[in-house]
C-alpha cells in the first residue's frame, strides 16, 4: 500500500509540475506575442508613416475577422475532445475534417473577393489601399493551416510546441520586415503582407509535417451531421469573437 501511495504522490506531483511548466511557457508566449505591436509600431511609424500603420493593422484585423467569422465554429468539436483522443486514427478523425471545412469556406470567399476586388479598391476604399489580392487571399489560406495546427498541439497537452509556433511566427515577421525596410527600403503594404505570408509558412509547413509524421495524411470521410454539430456547438463562440472585436 505504502509503494503504491508512493507511487501515487509521485504521479501527482509530475501532474503538478506539468500543469505549472505549461501555463508558464503559455503566459510568456502570450506576452512576446502582444510584445510584437510594441516593436513593430516605431518600425512602421518613422519609416512610412502613422497613415500606412493604420491601412496595415485594418488590413491585418479585417483578415483575422473574416477567417474567424467564415469559419462558423467549425472545429470546436476538435477543440473539445482531442485532450482526451489517444488513438491516432481518433485524432485524425478529429482534426482533418474542420481543416477540410474551413478551407473550403476561405475558398469560396476567395472567389468572392477576386471577382469583386477592383470594385472593393476603387468604390469601397476609393483607391486608398494599394495591395495584393494574391498575398491576402494566401494569407487567408495559410492562417486557416496555421491556426488549425498550433491548436493540434495546444489541445494535444504540448505546450512547448505549441508556445514556440505561436512566438517564433510574429518575431519572424519582425525579422523579415526589419531586413527588408533597413536594407532594401521595402516599407510598402504588399512587402508588409509578403512578409506575413512568409512567417506564415516557415512555422505552418514544419507543423504539418509534424502532424501528418503523427496521424498520417489519410482519407477521412467527412459527415455533414458532424459539421453540423460542429456549427451548432461553435457558432455563439464565432458571435462573441464578433463581439470582442
Amino acid at each position: 500500500m505504502n509503494a503504491q501511495s508512493e507511487k501515487n504522490n509521485v504521479r501527482t506531483l509530475d501532474y503538478y509540475k506539468s500543469f505549472v511548466n505549461n501555463n508558464i511557457l503559455l503566459i510568456v508566449g502570450s506576452i512576446l506575442i502582444y510584445a510584437k505591436g510594441i516593436i513593430l509600431l516605431p518600425i512602421i511609424i518613422k519609416n512610412a508613416g502613422i497613415a500606412f500603420y493604420g491601412r496595415y493593422v485594418l488590413v491585418v484585423i479585417s483578415i483575422s475577422l473574416i477567417v474567424g467569422i467564415f469559419s462558423c465554429g467549425i472545429g470546436f468539436k476538435c477543440k473539445r475532445f482531442l485532450p482526451s483522443a489517444e488513438e491516432m486514427a481518433e485524432r485524425r478523425k478529429l482534426f482533418y475534417p474542420p481543416l477540410i471545412m474551413q478551407l473550403l469556406s476561405i475558398a469560396m470567399i476567395s472567389v468572392v473577393a477576386l471577382i469583386f476586388n477592383q470594385f472593393i479598391k476603387t468604390i469601397i476604399l476609393n483607391n486608398q489601399f494599394d495591395y495584393s489580392i494574391t498575398l491576402i487571399i494566401s494569407i487567408l489560406f495559410l492562417s486557416v493551416v496555421y491556426n488549425m495546427a498550433t491548436d493540434y498541439f495546444r489541445y494535444t497537452h504540448r505546450a512547448t510546441v505549441f508556445t514556440v509556433a505561436t512566438t517564433s511566427e510574429p518575431y519572424l515577421m519582425i525579422l523579415f520586415v526589419v531586413v527588408g525596410v533597413f536594407l532594401w527600403r521595402l516599407n510598402t503594404l504588399n512587402f508588409f503582407l509578403f512578409s506575413y505570408v512568409l512567417s506564415l509558412l516557415c512555422v505552418t509547413i514544419p507543423l504539418f509535417a509534424l502532424i501528418i509524421k503523427e496521424i498520417g495524411f489519410k482519407y477521412v470521410r467527412i459527415r455533414l451531421k458532424d459539421i453540423a454539430d460542429d456549427v451548432r456547438l461553435g457558432f455563439p463562440l464565432v458571435l462573441s469573437y464578433i463581439v470582442d472585436f
